[in-house]
C-alpha cells in the first residue's frame, strides 16, 4: 500500500484553510537542496471549488507514510492554474513553487561596499543575515514578510566563514554562492531553505550543517544507519561513473585592475595533480567582486579549483522495503549510505521528486557524493 496523502489548500494572506483534496486525480512535487522546488496538483473541476485557486494560495502536501507519523513533505505557492476538458469532464491542474522561490524574488538591495552587501561571517549566520535584511524583520517596509507568517531561524554560527560583496545580486543566487564557498571545509558546510511549520502556512528560513537533513549513514549516523544494497534488495539498477575530462588543478584568480597592477593568486590542489605527471591542468578564475584583499582572492580561486573537481557519480534505483521506507528511515536532504562494487559510500539525497496517480505512487531520489 502507498503511503497516504492529504493535501491542504489555505489562503496567502492568513492561516486559514480554504480545502482538504485527498481525491486528487494526480499529485506530483519535487525539491531539490538549496533550490526551488515545483508541485502540481490535478483535481475534478465538479469536486473543487476554482475560487480557492488564489496566486500565492499555499499548498501543502501532509503525507503518512506505512507505519510511521503523518507530516508536512512538501510545502509551495500557487503560481498557474489550468482547466482542460478531459475523459468528459473539465479537469482543474494548479502549479507551482516551493517556498524557496521568495528568495528568488528579491534582490540584495544594498550598494556595493555598504555592509547590507559586503560581509564576512560563518556561512549559516551570513546567509540568515542576508535573508533578514531582504525579506525579513530587518528589511524596509513594504519588503519585509514577518506578517504573512516568515520568520529566520537564530544564528548558530556553525559554518564556513566566508567573505563576498553581493550589491543587488538575487537572494537566491547570493545564498547558493555563500553556500558553495562553504563547502571549502566540508565539516561546516551549510544548506539552507524555507522550511514550512505548524500547520504549513508559517515558515522559517533555516540553515544546516553539514548537510540538510538528518544523519543516517552507517555505522555512526546520529539518528540510525540506513544501508542501501544489491544485498539487502533495496537497491536496483546501480551505475559508478568517475569523470575527469574537465579537472582543474591549478587556478590563477585575478582581481581587479589592468595589466601589472592587476592582482593574481596561484592556488592548487597538489594532491590531485600529483595523482598523474600531467595533471597539472590550470585554469583562470577572475574574480570582480570585493574589495580585492589577498584573502577575497583565494576564497575565490579555491571556488574556482572546487568547481574543477572531477565528478564522481553513484546512482541507483531505490527498491521500497520494510526496513528503509521513505519519510519513515530516511527522507530530504539526509545522509544514508550506500554499498556498492566493493565501497562504501556516503550520500546526501539532494533532491525528490514525488509521483502519486491512483493507488501508484513513485518515489525518485537524486544522491551525491558527500564530502565530509
Amino acid at each position: 500500500m502507498p503511503a497516504e496523502y492529504e493535501v491542504h489548500l489555505l489562503e496567502a494572506a492568513r492561516d486559514n484553510l480554504l480545502d482538504v483534496v485527498d481525491d486528487f486525480e494526480t499529485l506530483s512535487y519535487a525539491q531539490r537542496v538549496n533550490e526551488v522546488g515545483a508541485f502540481g496538483l490535478s483535481v475534478w473541476a465538479d469536486s473543487f471549488d476554482i475560487t480557492f485557486a488564489h496566486l500565492d494560495g499555499r499548498i501543502v502536501v501532509w503525507r503518512k507514510p506505512q507505519g510511521g507519523r503523518r507530516y508536512i513533505d512538501f510545502a509551495g505557492l500557487i503560481r498557474g492554474v489550468t482547466r482542460q476538458y478531459r475523459g468528459g469532464k473539465q479537469q482543474v491542474t494548479l502549479s507551482g513553487v516551493g517556498y524557496n522561490d521568495l528568495l528568488r524574488r528579491r534582490v540584495v538591495a544594498y550598494a556595493a561596499t555598504t555592509s547590507g552587501a559586503r560581509k564576512a561571517d560563518q556561512a549559516d549566520d551570513m546567509m540568515k543575515v542576508v535573508v533578514r535584511e531582504n525579506l525579513g524583520a530587518s528589511a524596509l517596509a513594504g519588503r519585509d514578510l514577518s506578517g504573512w507568517g516568515f520568520t529566520v531561524q537564530a544564528n548558530v554560527s556553525a559554518g564556513t566563514i566566508v567573505r563576498g560583496d553581493f550589491a543587488y545580486q538575487v537572494v537566491l543566487d547570493t545564498l547558493q554562492g555563500i553556500s558553495d564557498a562553504s563547502r571549502q571545509t566540508p565539516a561546516t558546510q551549510s544548506f539552507f531553505g524555507i522550511v514550512p511549520i505548524n500547520s504549513g502556512w508559517e515558515m522559517q528560513f533555516r540553515t544546516n550543517v553539514p548537510q540538510w537533513g538528518q544523519d543516517h549513514s552507517h555505522p555512526s549516523g546520529e539518528h540510525g544507519p540506513v544501508v542501501f544494497s544489491q544485498e539487502y534488495e533495496n537497491m536496483a539498477n546501480p551505475v559508478l561513473e568517475w569523470d575527469r575530462h574537465d579537472e582543474v588543478t591549478v587556478v590563477y584568480g585575478g582581481g581587479q585592475g589592468e595589466d601589472l597592477a592587476k592582482p593574481v593568486i596561484e592556488v592548487a590542489d597538489a594532491a590531485r595533480e600529483g595523482e598523474s605527471p600531467l595533471n597539472r591542468c590550470e585554469a583562470y578564475h577572475s574574480i570582480t567582486s570585493g574589495a580585492g584583499t589577498t584573502l577575497e582572492l583565494i576564497d575565490g580561486a579555491r571556488a574556482g579549483l572546487d568547481e574543477g573537481r572531477g565528478k564522481r557519480r553513484f546512482t541507483f534505483d531505490v527498491v521500497e522495503i520494510p526496513s528503509t521506507l521513505y519519510g519513515l528511515h530516511w527522507g530530504f536532504g539526509d545522509l544514508v549510505t550506500a554499498v556498492y562494487a566493493g565501497e562504501q559510500w556516503d550520500l546526501h539525497v539532494a533532491a525528490v521528486e514525488v509521483t502519486v496517480e491512483g493507488k501508484v505512487e513513485t518515489i525518485t531520489p537524486r544522491f551525491e557524493e558527500f564530502a565530509g
